[in-house]
C-alpha cells in the first residue's frame, strides 16, 4: 500500500468516526491501530473491525445500549474493488462478524452516490457481488444527510490535496478547513 493510500485510509477512518460521534454514538477503536489488539493478544493477521460504536437505544432506559461493529475502508474505485475483491473480503468477514457494517469512503463515487457507502453484512449474500447503500440511507443508524454532506466536502478537499502530492505544509495552508489548526 502506498503512503498516500495509507493516509487516505486513516483519514477515512477519522471521518467515519466523526460522523458517528456527531450522531451521539460513543466510539472505541478496535482495529489494527488500537491498543485493544495488544490487550486481547489478537494475531496480527486476524481481522478486527476498526470501531465499536454504541449509544442508548431509542425508548430504552439508560442501561440499554445499541452496539455496532464498524469497519471503515478507503477505496478510490469502489465499484472495481467490490467486483474484484468484495466477495472474498465480505464473505470472510461475515464468518466472524455477521453483524458488521462496512463503511466505504471514496473520493470518486458513481454519479448520484455518496462518498460514504455501506454494506451491512447481515444483508449480504455470500458469493454475490456486494451492493452498497449510501450511509445516510441506512435508517437504523440514524445518520443525517446533512452530516454526510459536510464530511463529503472534507473528503473531496483532503483527498484532492493528496492527489496533487503537494508538500504537506503547503497542503495545510491551502485547505480552508485546516487553517484553524495552524499555529
Amino acid at each position: 500500500m502506498s503512503l498516500i493510500n495509507h493516509l487516505k485510509g486513516r483519514i477515512a477512518e477519522a471521518l467515519v468516526e466523526s460522523i458517528f460521534r456527531q450522531h451521539g454514538y460513543k466510539v472505541s477503536r478496535l482495529g489494527r491501530e488500537s491498543q485493544v489488539r495488544r490487550l486481547t493478544k489478537v494475531n496480527c493477521d486476524e481481522f478486527l473491525p476498526d470501531f465499536l460504536v454504541w449509544k442508548v437505544a431509542k425508548g430504552a432506559s439508560l442501561d440499554r445500549h445499541r452496539m455496532l461493529n464498524i469497519e471503515a475502508k478507503y477505496r478510490a474505485n469502489l465499484r472495481s474493488f467490490l467486483q474484484r475483491h468484495g466477495v472474498d473480503v465480505l464473505s470472510r468477514a461475515q464468518q466472524r462478524w455477521p453483524t458488521l457494517y462496512f463503511v466505504f469512503v471514496t473520493d470518486v463515487p458513481d454519479a448520484g452516490r455518496s462518498c460514504f457507502q455501506t454494506v451491512r453484512l447481515r444483508d449480504y449474500t455470500p458469493g454475490s457481488i456486494p451492493t452498497t447503500v449510501d450511509l445516510h440511507e441506512v435508517r437504523e443508524l440514524g445518520i443525517s444527510r446533512s452530516t454526510v454532506t459536510k464530511h463529503e466536502v472534507m473528503v473531496r478537499q483532503l483527498f484532492a490535496t493528496l492527489k496533487e502530492r503537494v508538500p504537506l505544509r503547503q497542503a495545510v495552508r491551502s485547505a480552508p478547513f485546516l487553517q484553524r489548526f495552524r499555529a
